[in-house]
């Protein structure tokens, strides 16, 4: 019986089904944050695309032009643009899925990336 009780045999599997949890946790949130931070930096790209665009084109492109030229960047987003004589300001709006439960802990089922970037427009 002592032999027994003092055997090691399998220790090594319950060592590892007692750190897997934690070493599934961790890979998960490194591949959502991943996602997220990705997906907000082309919300970014997209809205600095769309102000060079309407600063470049401020004489011929409307508003309408500018959301269609965003849009055709990232779809499924929503694109506001407000314009005045000086300036043109480009916000995105894009809501992120989220694929593990460590995120969404934090965040819910959705993430809401948010650009805003303005130009300026010079005659």
């Amino acid at each position: 019986m002592k032999k027994l009780m003092k055997s090691e045999v399998g220790q090594g599997i319950v060592e590892f089904a007692l750190a897997l949890p934690l070493l599934l946790t961790i890979l998960c949130g490194i591949l959502d944050f991943g996602w997220i931070y990705s997906q907000k930096y082309q919300v970014e790209h997209a809205a600095f695309e769309g102000a060079r665009y309407a600063t470049i084109n401020s004489k011929t492109a409307s508003e309408a032009d500018v959301i269609n030229y965003v849009k055709s960047i990232l779809p499924g987003t929503d694109v506001t643009v407000t314009s005045t004589s000086t300036e043109v300001k480009v916000t995105v709006k894009m809501e992120i899925p989220i694929f593990t439960f460590v995120a969404s802990t934090f965040f819910g089922p959705t993430y809401d990336a948010v650009s805003t970037v303005t130009g300026a427009i010079y005659n």
